[in-house]
């Protein structure tokens, strides 16, 4: 959060700076609202060579080597909030605004395909091994820093100021609580001895998973003016955000007898989003 907040920093000294001097407008602004999230497809992989009790390989003498595996997971997203605070100048029907934004959207998982590192699918064993498994997320927070471009049009009925603009920016994304848990067990009468017992495969990975990716966006508003420098606004805004790449350690794991820093990475595709917030706007020096 501290590197959002000094490139945010960064970006409204670059527009004092660039600014001219002779009586350009300033204004600060808050705006609240929804965003609702698509896209964002999890996939991930890991380097182990375990042979799990519900596999076709566990059979075989000798096991097949394996080189790891991989997971993609298809990812809904419920709408969420969106919060944004900016400060912004305008150069005649233009206007630069910096700002820094706040988003959450709870997800869920739903396992699309689970396969060995190479692609090669995983063939089941016929047998009396069952797995107990769950996959574990929580929601998708999202701290953005942007600078954005806006073209103000033509008012209506001269209480109202449409407008359009672009922007870019660094997104911080955090995907809480991403993991999953998966125990072994033997629903036979009379189950064999097992060696190592069935407990030595059990797995398990809770934590968060972080990265800062570019994001950019395109917009479409209107101002009300309430009075002469106050206006009360509506802003939809359709963004993209880049893809997200994070590694984690297990909490449980069969390779941590001989590795117990072994780990495993998970990525989330580029995502789209629409958001739409309702804002307050305080102009400052010659008024909107």
């Amino acid at each position: 959060m501290r590197r959002l907040l000094n490139v945010w920093v960064l970006c409204v000294g670059g527009s004092v700076l660039s600014a001219p001097a002779n009586g350009a407008d300033w204004y600060v602004s808050a705006a609240a609202g929804a965003v609702s999230r698509a896209g964002m497809d999890q996939n991930g992989s890991n380097r182990e060579s375990t042979c799990y009790p519900t596999d076709a390989c566990f059979h075989e003498v000798p096991r097949p080597a394996i080189a790891g595996y991989r997971w993609t997971y298809d990812i809904d997203a419920d709408a969420g909030p969106a919060l944004r605070l900016g400060i912004g100048r305008r150069l005649g029907r233009f206007r630069i605004e910096t700002s820094v934004g706040w988003q959450r959207n709870a997800l869920e998982q739903e396992l699309i395909d689970i396969a060995y590192l190479d692609g090669t699918p995983r063939v089941g064993a016929d047998s009396t091994v069952t797995v107990d498994a769950r996959a574990l997320i929580d929601d998708a927070v999202t701290r953005t820093v942007s600078v954005d471009l806006f073209r103000d049009l033509p008012p209506i009925g001269g209480s109202v100021t449409p407008y359009i603009g672009i922007g870019v920016g660094s997104a911080y994304i955090t995907v809480k609580g991403l993991g999953f848990v998966a125990e072994y067990r033997d629903t036979s009468q009379t189950p064999p001895a097992y060696d190592p017992p069935l407990s030595h495969y059990a797995a398990a990975q809770e934590e968060d998973h972080s990265d800062s990716v570019v994001t950019w966006r395109v917009h479409a508003g209107a101002d009300y003016a309430l009075g002469e420098r106050t206006l009360l606004g509506a802003r939809l805004t359709w963004s993209v955000i880049g893809s997200t790449s994070d590694t984690g350690r297990y909490d449980r794991h069969p390779i941590h007898a001989t590795d117990p820093a072994f780990r495993n990475r998970n990525g989330f595709e580029e995502a789209r989003a629409w958001a739409l917030t309702v804002s307050l706007t305080r102009w400052f020096g010659g008024g909107p």
